[in-house]
């Protein structure tokens, strides 16, 4: 007995431990699947699709070229006359807040400027951008604002805060005059440039100033247009990666399109982990802006921290069923057993709620204002009275 009694609390102690094991694991998931969550959404240049609609039905799609590649501004707008005929046709209409336009669209050329005013001047890298560029890259922003191809006038620059310091010896500096190549160029602003260790390097290990598309072509160095992106409308699945493909009409030679709404997911996640070992590899002559670089790393972060994410949930499932499976096979019961026993008991109790309630009606109405009301205390009194003069009368 004695023996039975050690065995049964040594088996309580391992399924306490192993319930200990269950929430610890828990607790380790809920950290991991957080910190996946924050890296998810810690970078803005890869939410365009979510500031635009619903991702749901929004989708973000970047074009990557080679430096070889058939593109110029007048691809893009062909391309995309084609898109907003093809909407159209099909009767899909803007997401609301979307200002009535079916999309939003920009892309950039890199290379290098020379810029100066009356006492300084800078050689630096450039960014030549076009359309809502500023939309899909936000920038932390200094002083002033950012600019797009809405704006009457395109020659503006946004320098970084090294450059600022360097040309005017601070960062208040917007609406002050810049010459590059002989053209006048008007500050816009000055944003604070990432000095991290990933955005160095991405590609940031330098000041990065940014200027329109044109004025980076006619009085700067152009090394090509290098990237297109456009967030849309996406009623089914691959509808708007498809039909960006098609209205480039670019070899595969030339071009990498990639959907990156929702690059940071789960499924996403788990493609990088099984391609993880030659999705570091590309044939083509593509060299990635900044931004994708970072998106790049980021997913790769994002992929790796499934791992232990997916292997504390699992371990707190395990741990938590392991003493479950055990005393539902040590309960010494069976189902169909208790089944009756149970819908019995539920019977009872509605048996006994409705009695209850029963009573409570019957005594409710007995207690009717019709009664005749109890004698007063003076009367009683009275009363009592007149039967002792009675009484002393009858002994008389």
């Amino acid at each position: 007995m004695a023996a039975k009694q050690k065995k049964k609390h040594k088996l309580r102690r391992w399924m306490l431990v192993l319930l200990i094991l269950s929430a610890v694991s828990l607790v380790l998931f809920l950290i991991f699947w957080r910190w996946h969550s924050k890296v998810a959404h810690s970078y803005p240049d890869e939410l365009a699709a979510e500031r635009w609609g619903d991702p749901a039905d929004t989708a973000q799609i970047d074009a990557f070229f080679s430096v070889d590649a058939p593109v110029s501004p007048e691809t893009f707008l062909a391309a995309e006359y084609a898109l907003k005929s093809e909407l159209e046709n099909a009767g899909i209409t803007p997401p609301e807040g979307s200002n009535a336009d079916l999309f939003k669209s920009a892309y950039c050329a890199t290379g290098k400027v020379t810029l100066n005013n009356q006492k300084n001047s800078i050689e630096v890298k450039a960014l030549g951008v076009s359309g809502d560029y500023f939309y899909f890259h936000p920038v932390d922003l200094i002083t002033g604002s950012t600019f797009s191809s809405a704006d009457l006038n395109d020659d503006y620059v946004i320098l970084d805060q090294t450059s600022a310091w360097q040309l005017f010896g601070g960062t208040d500096i917007a609406g002050q005059i810049l010459e590059c190549g002989g053209k006048t160029l008007i500050i816009r602003g000055v944003y604070r440039q990432r000095e991290d260790k990933l955005a160095k390097a991405a590609g940031l290990d330098a000041p990065l100033v940014f200027l329109g598309y044109d004025s980076l072509v006619e009085n700067g160095i152009s090394y090509g247009i290098n990237s297109y992106e456009i967030v849309m409308p996406n009623p089914i699945r691959d509808y708007a990666l498809t039909n960006v493909r098609k209205q480039m009409g670019l070899e595969d030679v030339y071009a990498q399109f990639v959907d990156v709404t929702g690059r940071f997911g789960i499924l996403p996640g788990i493609q990088v982990l099984r391609n993880f070992t030659v999705r570091c590899m590309n044939s083509k002559a593509i060299i990635y802006p900044y931004w994708e670089n970072i998106a790049r790393a980021l997913e790769n972060r994002c992929a790796l921290l499934l791992v232990p994410t997916g292997v504390f949930l699992l371990c707190a499932v395990v741990f938590f069923l392991i003493p479950l499976l055990y005393t539902w096979n040590h309960k010494g019961w069976k189902l169909q057993e208790q089944i009756p026993v149970w819908i019995g008991r539920i019977r009872d109790r509605i048996y006994t709620a409705r009695v209850n309630r029963a009573e409570k009606k019957r005594l409710h109405c007995s207690k009717s204002p019709s009664e005749p009301m109890e004698p007063s205390h003076s009367n009683k009194s009275k009363g009592s009275g007149r039967r002792r003069g009675s009484s002393k009368e009858e002994e008389i």
